[in-house]
This record gives C-alpha cells, sequence and structure tokens, in this order.
C-alpha cells in the first residue's frame, strides 16, 4: 500500500492547465508525482503515450519514471498502456534535445551523423583549451606581470577560476568567444579497431 499524495502532490497531479514545473528536494516524492500526473494524463485524458514528454535529469531517473510509469499502468489493469510505455518519451534534456536534433539535423545546419561529447572527452579538450590559452597569454603578455598571476594561483587553481567563469557567462546565454583548437592528435587506435 502505498502513501497517499500530500494535498500539494495531489494538486500537481491534477493540474491540467498548462505545462507544470516541479522542484523539490531529494526524496520528496517528485518522481512520484510525474508518474501519477504522466499516468492521469493517459488514463484519465485518454491521451496517448506517445504525445507525453517528460524530462528528468540523470539516465537513472529517465529509467526508474519509465519503469514506475509501466507498473502503475499494470497496476491499474492497463496492459496495452503499459505495454506503449516501454517506448515513452521519458529521458534527460541532453537525450530530448540530441534526439530532436537528430530528427532536424540538416535544418539546424548540423551533420546529421553529429555525435554528442562524452564527459571525458570534453574534460580533455577543456584542459587542452586551457593550456592553449594559458600559453596564449604568457606568450603575449610578456612581461613578469602575466607569469607573477599564474605562479601566484597556480595552473589548476587558474584553471578552475577561468572554467567558472566561462560556464557562468554560457548560463547566462553569453559566448565566450575563445581561440579555435587543433584538431587532437589521433590516439593511434584506427588501425586497431
Amino acid at each position: 500500500m502505498s502513501v497517499p499524495l500530500t494535498p500539494e502532490q495531489r494538486d500537481a497531479v491534477e493540474r491540467r492547465d498548462g505545462s507544470l514545473f516541479v522542484t523539490a528536494g531529494a526524496g520528496s516524492g517528485k518522481t512520484r508525482v510525474l508518474v501519477e500526473r504522466f499516468v492521469a494524463a493517459v488514463v484519465e485524458d485518454d491521451l496517448p503515450v506517445e504525445r507525453l514528454l517528460a524530462i528528468t535529469f540523470t539516465e537513472k531517473a529517465a529509467a526508474e519514471m519509465r519503469s514506475r510509469v509501466r507498473a502503475r499502468l499494470l497496476e491499474l489493469g492497463r496492459r496495452d498502456r503499459a505495454r506503449e510505455a516501454e517506448a515513452a518519451a521519458i529521458s534527460t534534456i541532453h537525450s530530448f534535445c540530441s534526439s530532436l536534433l537528430r530528427a532536424h539535423a540538416l535544418d539546424a545546419g548540423l551533420d546529421p551523423e553529429y555525435s554528442v561529447l562524452d564527459e571525458t572527452a570534453a574534460k580533455r579538450l577543456e584542459l587542452d583549451a586551457f593550456d592553449h590559452a594559458l600559453e596564449l597569454f604568457l606568450d603575449e603578455a610578456r612581461g613578469t606581470a602575466a607569469l607573477d598571476l599564474a605562479a601566484s594561483y597556480g595552473t589548476d587553481k587558474l584553471r578552475r577560476m577561468v572554467v567558472t567563469v566561462h560556464d557562468k557567462l554560457r548560463t547566462l546565454g553569453r559566448r565566450p568567444q575563445l581561440e579555435p583548437l587543433e584538431a587532437p592528435a589521433p590516439a593511434g587506435q584506427r588501425a586497431r579497431l
């Protein structure tokens, strides 16, 4: 037997006039509210599963939500809808945006076979970009002030500060202008693969 929804949770599940943004702390029942809202839209409002979109923060949360939606639909005796829920649009924002861009790659000016940079490769590019920028900074400054700045903070702390500022500017919608990087040197794996 499940714990009843709080009045706030029940309001979030029952509200049907537009989009709904749910935010709360860990373990407060956000996923349960989203599952109940999704199921209510399918069962009570007779919306097709393929017309619904649910965005979560992590792949693990998306998989958990999909599983819970399916289980809840089975619990309600809606086997047909539970099968449809296997392919439901429940994903992370990154995954959703990637599928949208992939479906409209040419319209977006992208190569249809683009790939999303994984975290390890992104971190490597970040390090390479900082090293390149620091090298240019020190070469162009040709004075002790630049060297003193780098020496006083240390390259690791200076990199963290620069990356933090860069990320902040990006979240504000500003595109920091960076020098183009040379493509990374091949790792020598092409022949082996």
